[in-house]
């Protein structure tokens, strides 16, 4: 059975090394594992974790997760901070990638202020995932009131392209970093109160 529960900290390493196979990058060198790390994963896990939550299997063996900033603004003060000064400190490479990437959220800022990153352990895909993961993030952000919520997807991974349109984002435009895809969040009248989902 597929639980999703709130990110805790006894699950950082596993989110960190599926984050780094998702993207290819677990035998990359230091400064592209740093880059990947950085920019899709540790700010999150750091400076939001009460909006990420994590799939798992009932022997707790981590299928997937959703890693969410809830406000443009705190990401990049976080960003800027904390991970521009450690990304100087691997390389000069690293710190001029890692400031290009931010850029991918900042243009929609004004129209929608959360995004969020989400993966599914490829052995995993197909059975329900991505869509309990999903459906925990809008439930959290609705009793959050946070209004949309927006994410940059691969031009060339259809099948994501198509589960995020199932889901009602709807496409944006496409950008030098890829697809800009944003939903509306219909909101509650009500506080959240915390829920676990399970398959």
């Amino acid at each position: 059975m597929i639980r999703v529960i709130p990110y805790e900290e006894r699950y950082r390493e596993k989110v960190r090394l599926l984050c780094l196979e998702n993207a290819g990058c677990t035998d990359a060198d230091e400064t592209a594992r740093a880059i990947c790390l950085m920019i899709n994963c540790d700010c999150y896990l750091d400076e939001t974790p009460e909006a990420c939550f994590v799939a798992v299997e009932d022997d707790d063996s981590l299928i997937g997760y959703i890693l969410c900033c809830p406000d443009y603004d705190r990401y990049e003060d976080a960003f800027t901070q904390t991970y521009l000064p450690k990304a100087a400190a691997v390389s000069a490479r690293c710190y001029v990638d890692t400031r290009f990437l931010t850029f991918r959220f900042r243009m929609f800022r004004e129209i929608c202020r959360a995004h969020f990153f989400t993966c599914v352990r490829k052995d995993s895909r197909g059975i329900g995932a991505g869509e309990l993961l999903l459906k925990t993030l809008l439930n959290y952000l609705k009793y959050q009131r946070v209004p949309g919520i927006m994410l940059v997807c691969d031009p060339e991974n259809e099948r994501a392209l198509a589960f995020f349109e199932k889901h009602g984002f709807v496409k944006q435009m496409t950008t030098r970093f890829g697809v800009a895809m944003l939903l509306r969040i219909r909101l509650p009248e009500t506080g959240y109160e915390q829920q676990t989902s399970e398959n």
